[in-house]
C-alpha cells in the first residue's frame, strides 16, 4: 500500500539501497515490481530529485544493478522512458566518477546511448547543469577513441574537460590518470579560463 500511496517510494527504496546499503527484502521488491506502472503518475522534478540522490550514494552499483534489473526505465513517464537499456556494456561502477555531472552523464548513455544528448531535456536540471551535462555528453558521444585534446578544446569545456575526459575513459573501461593530469595542467596553464577572466571592474582602470 505504501508504493501506491505514493509511487516515488519505488525510487526511494532504490536511493535508501544506495545510501545505506540496505538488502531490499523480498516482499517488499515483489511489491515494488507490482506498482511499477504507478510511477508515470509521479512529478518528474520528484523522480529527477531521487535519482540524482540515487547517483552520489556509496553503494550505487548495486542499487543502479537492481534498477536496471527491475526495468525501472520502461515504467517512467512517457518522456524519460526507455523500453530497453543502451547496449553499452560498461559497469555501473560510477566510483571513479567524482562530480554530480559525470554520474549524470554516464546514467544517462546507459539508459539512453546515443540518444542522451536530446534525453537530457526529459530531466529537471537547471540551465547550468543542463549545458554543462550535454557538454560532457556531445564530447564523449564524439570520439570513439581517445578526446583529441587541444588547448582551444579545452579552453572552450573549462573543467567540463576534466568531467569528459573521466566519463570517456568510463565508458570505454579505461583508466589512464596521466590524461586526467595532463587536462588538469593545460586548464591550469590557460591564461584565461572563462569570461569571467575577461571582466573588468574599477581596479583594472
Amino acid at each position: 500500500k505504501v508504493f501506491t500511496d505514493d509511487p516515488l517510494r519505488i525510487l526511494r527504496a532504490f536511493r535508501f539501497q544506495s545510501e545505506f546499503g540496505y538488502t531490499i527484502e523480498k516482499k517488499t521488491w515483489k511489491a515494488m515490481i507490482q506498482r511499477l506502472t504507478k510511477l508515470q503518475e509521479v512529478a518528474k522534478e520528484r523522480i529527477h530529485a531521487e535519482v540524482g540522490k540515487l547517483l552520489l550514494g556509496e553503494y550505487h552499483k548495486t542499487a543502479l544493478t537492481q534498477f536496471e534489473e527491475a526495468k525501472v526505465a520502461s515504467f517512467l513517464p512517457e518522456t524519460m522512458k526507455t523500453s530497453s537499456l543502451s547496449s553499452i556494456s560498461t559497469t555501473w561502477n560510477l566510483s571513479r566518477l567524482r562530480s554530480e555531472n559525470t554520474r549524470w552523464a554516464a546514467f544517462l548513455l546507459r539508459m539512453y546511448g546515443n540518444e542522451a544528448v536530446a534525453k537530457t531535456s526529459a530531466w529537471r536540471f537547471s540551465n547550468d547543469q543542463k549545458r554543462n551535462v550535454q557538454s560532457i555528453l556531445k564530447t564523449v558521444l564524439t570520439y570513439s577513441e581517445e578526446i583529441p585534446w587541444g588547448q582551444y578544446m579545452i579552453y572552450k569545456m573549462g573543467e567540463a574537460a576534466l568531467d569528459a575526459e573521466a566519463v570517456h575513459q568510463w565508458l570505454h573501461n579505461k583508466e589512464n590518470t596521466n590524461r586526467i593530469t595532463d587536462v588538469t595542467h593545460a586548464l591550469s596553464q590557460l591564461p584565461i579560463r572563462s569570461k569571467r577572466d575577461m571582466a573588468v571592474d574599477g581596479r583594472d582602470i
